[in-house]
């Protein structure tokens, strides 16, 4: 592990704290991103721009394990085009006629586009249902067509940060009405990066994985019960309706997540929310 080589492509908050782990680890991590002022200062870093020719700087790169961890540039599927699947395209340019190594891929669930309300599972196709959700199932497909080891990493909305745009929201009165709405998923940050550190140990031990994983915690629920319990946790009383999602939305399984063996930290909103916000 000592000897190993990380590198860490879109290294934003999960990316750098995954690159904190590698650290303490004796592993080597370097982070890809444009304002490498904001990594923390254990991480190595060069300054570039990974949607862009900027990537060729990785053709002599002789790495064991290269970690997307991608974010839109945008909200609209230009964004997901710049944030996801531009990053693979330069990766794979760059690494052309290079030794193989293993590939990390922090996608989405947003690649499954039900929202009747159902289960659906890493055996469940993967049929997006919106311009974004395509662009990222292109970004895995670039991947799982090219010579390196891949394993995909589906998260649900992602939380744990301060400041929170939902705690802000709700904070401001503005809260989803009982019984509206549809299912949603959701993995703290924390959680994340622990999954990706475990994963990414069993990739460089040459261990057995699956190719897929979906990245959740223990309950999905209703995201008008997380948005009413967290009202009331705030003591807000004086509510203004906010507007739901369309449809039913989905609920995912996190089955394969505990059968590789890692152990939620935090299994549910509740246990999640509530160190946020003590901690705010």
């Amino acid at each position: 592990m000592k000897t190993a080589r990380v590198i860490l492509i879109g290294c934003g908050d999960i990316g750098s704290q995954l690159g904190l782990e590698c650290v303490q680890a004796g592993v080597s991590a370097v982070g890809l991103r444009r304002n490498i002022a904001a990594l923390p200062e254990q991480l190595s870093a060069y300054s570039l721009d990974y949607s862009s020719d900027d990537m060729k700087v990785l053709a002599d790169w002789e790495g064991d394990l290269a970690v997307f961890t991608p974010t839109p540039s945008a909200r609209d599927a230009e964004g997901y085009r710049q944030g996801y699947l531009a990053p693979v395209q330069r990766f794979l340019e760059a690494r052309e006629g290079a030794a193989p190594s293993c590939a990390l891929f922090v996608s989405s669930t947003r690649v499954y586009g039900q929202q009747d309300g159902g289960w659906v599972s890493e055996q469940t196709p993967a049929q997006a249902a919106d311009e974004q959700g395509e662009v990222i199932l292109q970004a895995e497909r670039l991947l799982e067509q090219s010579q390196h080891r891949l394993v995909v990493v589906r998260p649900g909305g992602i939380y744990g940060r301060s400041p929170s745009r939902l705690l802000e929201r709700i904070s401001g009165g503005e809260v989803l009405p009982c019984l509206e709405g549809g299912y949603g998923n959701r993995i703290h940050r924390d959680d994340l990066v622990g999954l990706l550190w475990h994963l990414s140990r069993k990739l460089l031990a040459g261990e057995a994985l699956s190719d897929c994983y979906l990245a959740v915690d223990d309950a999905p629920i209703k995201n008008w019960e997380v948005e009413q319990w967290l009202a009331r946790q705030i003591g807000v009383t004086d509510q203004q309706p906010a507007k739901a999602r369309p449809g039913r939305g989905k609920r995912c399984r996190n089955t394969a997540l505990h059968q590789l063996g890692y152990r939620l930290r935090y299994p549910d909103y509740r246990a999640g929310y509530r160190e946020l916000l003590a901690g705010d």
